[in-house]
């Protein structure tokens, strides 16, 4: 086995634990990790604090970077904001020559980090002077995507009555968040059917029934979790035709409800052998159900074809189904909405999706609307509302796009500092401080390679440096007062 030289060896354990880091590890996972590597191999594995440590002067290295100047640069810019307070800026770039030729759905490594900064408050000016700063540093950029936030959508008109060539584009999935907001905004029977999600979600909770339960609709989302109700009640309606509730309950019983429904449309000596006897007994499933119900009927007035084609066997065992009673008794409220559905909330979403599966992988050009539109089925006259949402999306396609060759697209979506976020925040939320800290140096680590040239870098930059900055940038911590604040404890204590 080859010796590996005792620098080479620390510089690859650094890089994997970064690495790991970044790819959403714990710092305890990795220290486990190492520990586990140092037992067979014979080296002391460092502490999670020292995992941290090696983090944070690695995405100190990259914030402090600075990217080249170049005149075709496009910035997507967005806040990262925690729960307990403090926001933070980022602006990454991606070269108008990198995009030519490929798909425009951007990985977190084709991106490079232009400018982050912590700002306790943000205003249209504010970001009128990080845009004009920036654009001084590495070159007016050809295009803003953002989530035209009001501060930021501001900004980015100041900054572009500064440069008139620069184009501002709305991100696709906010965009579309805001024309499906528009388009339900006066709907009663949307509100309606919200109350009725919230109220069925909460009586379902703790029974067998929760497994067909409306998601959650707390939290805020870009458009109100409309798609998530309508998908979730597509399916569920399908799951009910399909007779997939059963899985649920397969109990069937024949009883005094189902007797009277069936009463005048089944002969009354076979309605009366049927309440002979079945009443009283319960069957585990539909089959050994129906076996009965066919033998006790087999010298019926009714012939077993003409049973089967009156659809008088299916009505009875449909009546006895105690599943499809249940839930008809949870969901009948959903039942009355199916035509709604189909004809104006299910294409709505489906619009949706469409557009922005075809923005984020073309970009806006100006064969976006024909394309687009050549891709969606017919509607017919009566989808009048699901004709006009249509409109709405073509006027946005068409403006959005203009005259630009396929060439020249735009890019249309700001997803992929939207993931960095996604990925910087789920390993936050397993810290015990949920306010802004030296931990947003995490956020840099996405969007570039770890190589060893870079921990080499990092580690030759001296850890006071990471001290200064840290006092500098971020300033006293929440958690760092309470440290400070001691141990104090009240004189009485609780009963």
């Amino acid at each position: 086995m080859p010796v590996v030289p005792a620098h080479q060896f620390s510089l690859t354990c650094i890089e994997y634990a970064v690495n790991a880091v970044k790819a959403g590890s714990s710092l305890r996972m990795v220290e486990w990790t190492l520990q586990w590597f140092g037992k067979l191999l014979g080296f002391e594995a460092p502490c999670f604090s020292t995992v941290r440590l090696w983090m944070l002067r690695v995405g100190l290295e990259l914030w402090l970077r600075r990217a080249p100047p170049a005149d075709d640069w496009i910035w997507i810019a967005d806040h990262v904001a925690q729960a307990d307070g403090g926001k933070c800026l980022a602006i990454v770039g991606i070269r108008r020559s990198q995009l030519v030729g490929r798909d425009f759905a951007l990985e977190h490594v084709d991106v490079t980090r232009l400018h982050t900064e912590l700002m306790p408050s943000s205003t249209g000016e504010d970001m009128h002077r990080i845009f004009s700063e920036l654009a001084e540093r590495i070159g007016v950029p050809e295009q803003i995507v953002s989530d035209h936030g009001s501060d930021m959508l501001k900004g980015e008109r100041l900054f572009q009555a500064d440069h008139p060539t620069v184009v501002v584009t709305w991100d696709i999935t906010h965009r579309m968040a805001r024309l499906l907001i528009a388009a339900v905004a006066d709907d009663e029977q949307w509100v309606t059917f919200k109350s009725h999600c919230q109220r069925t979600r909460a009586a379902l909770l703790r029974t067998r029934w929760s497994v067909l339960s409306p998601p959650s609709t707390a939290g805020a989302t870009r458009c109100g979790h409309f798609d998530k109700l309508v998908l979730w009640a597509r399916q569920t309606l399908a799951r009910y035709d399909a007779g997939a509730v059963a899985t649920i309950n397969s109990i069937h019983v024949w009883d005094d409800v189902s007797s009277e429904l069936l009463r005048g449309r089944l002969p009354e000596p076979d309605l009366a052998r049927l309440d002979a006897e079945l009443s009283g007994k319960q069957f585990e499933d539909r089959d050994s159900f129906l076996s009965v119900v066919r033998s006790l009927l087999g010298t019926s007035e009714l012939k077993g074809s003409e049973l089967k084609g009156s659809g008088l066997e299916s009505e009875i065992v449909r009546l006895s189904d105690q599943g499809q009673r249940e839930f008809v008794e949870h969901f009948d409220w959903l039942v009355s909405y199916r035509q709604l559905l189909g004809k104006v909330y299910i294409p709505f979403v489906e619009m949706t999706y469409s557009t922005e599966r075809l923005v984020k992988h073309e970009g806006l050009h100006g064969q976006s609307a024909s394309d687009w539109q050549a891709s969606q089925p017919s509607l017919t006259h009566d989808h009048t509302r699901a004709r006009d949402f249509q409109s709405m999306v073509l006027r946005y396609l068409l403006s959005s796009g203009g005259e630009r060759d396929r060439e020249a697209s735009l890019l249309g979506t700001s997803d992929v500092l939207e993931s960095q976020f996604g990925k910087y925040k789920r390993y936050t939320e397993r810290g015990p401080d949920k306010a802004m800290n030296s931990s947003i140096l995490a956020l840099p680590l996405l969007s570039e390679e770890i190589t060893t040239e870079l921990i080499e870098s990092a580690m030759s930059r001296p850890v006071k440096c990471l001290g200064r900055w840290i006092s500098e940038t971020i300033g006293t911590t929440r958690r760092a007062l309470q440290h400070k604040l001691g141990s104090a404890r009240p004189d009485t204590k609780p009963a």
